[in-house]
């Protein structure tokens, strides 16, 4: 009796652990989430979910390079080193001309990997997300409508590769787990989907007049008066090479016929991200 009680205790303790977790998980993504686009609630959240577990954010060492260093002052030129090379990184790859922006020439995979493979000395989980949110996936996500899905496949499985890492890490999973599961977990969507949920969400600002734009928004019953299925899909551009297929007026378009008329009618940005997320099961 006394090992029944003592086993159905542990397990009481350890659900409500996970409950507590799950919580802290929950607050703070959404406190992130509701902080984008004002700098002053993004260090609040930031200052927050870096100091919600004091005992695992206090740094007692730390490995660059192969060395470990121990003392403050060495822990804070290391870290000092590493941020600036990584400014240092993408100041380099700005340039007056888009014509050689190439997200393979990012080195996204050396902060990626760095960054949270320190996370067991340096970052709690909350914080470790916030940094995944706020510095890796703009990088990945950068003019991903310009660049993604044009028929180079292994740059798209490189950078999903990234991705998939990231997700363990911040999981503390090892790397041979499942990446799908980890993505799961997190409740990410993978790039290629991201992909496929910024150009939809490019149209829809284009046909509810958020954004400018120069493109011609033509349905298909104001070409034909037939009562089709698609009659009120946009009209597509007549293209017979493959890189005309890869342009937005007819790559975005495509995306967005091919979504429900739930979704496309949501009344609200917040609604159309929350339908889309709804459509992959998240």
């Amino acid at each position: 009796t006394m090992k029944n009680g003592n086993g159905m205790y542990r397990k009481l303790q350890n659900f409500v652990n996970r409950e507590i977790k799950s919580s802290k998980s929950n607050y703070y993504c959404n406190l992130i989430e509701e902080s984008k686009g004002n700098s002053s609630m993004v260090w609040k959240a930031v200052n927050e979910a870096s100091s919600c577990n004091v005992s695992s954010s206090i740094l007692q060492y730390i490995i660059a390079s192969g060395v470990q260093y121990n003392d403050p002052k060495s822990i804070a030129t290391v870290l000092n080193d590493y941020f600036a090379s990584v400014g240092r990184l993408l100041a380099e790859k700005f340039s007056r001309s888009l014509n050689h922006v190439n997200p393979a020439k990012l080195n996204v995979s050396e902060p990626v990997m760095v960054s949270f493979e320190l996370r067991t000395h340096l970052l709690p989980y909350n914080a470790c997300l916030l940094y995944y949110k706020s510095l890796v996936l703009p990088i990945l996500d950068y003019a991903d409508m310009v660049w993604g899905d044009k028929d180079n496949t292994v740059l798209m499985n490189n950078l999903q590769v990234l991705q998939n890492k990231a997700a363990k890490l911040v999981l503390d999973k090892p790397l041979y787990s499942s990446a799908t599961d980890a993505l799961n977990q997190l409740s990410w969507l993978n790039l290629k989907q991201r992909r496929h949920f910024h150009r939809c969400l490019y149209v829809y600002k284009c046909v509810n007049g958020i954004t400018s734009h120069k493109l011609e928004l033509s349905k298909n019953s104001n070409v034909h008066r037939y009562n089709t299925c698609c009659k009120d899909h946009l009209k597509l551009s007549s293209v017979k090479q493959n890189w005309g297929k890869q342009r937005t007026c007819y790559h975005a378009f495509k995306d967005w016929n091919a979504l429900e008329s739930d979704l496309k009618n949501s009344g609200t940005i917040c609604q159309f991200r929350n339908n889309f997320l709804k459509s992959f099961n998240l």
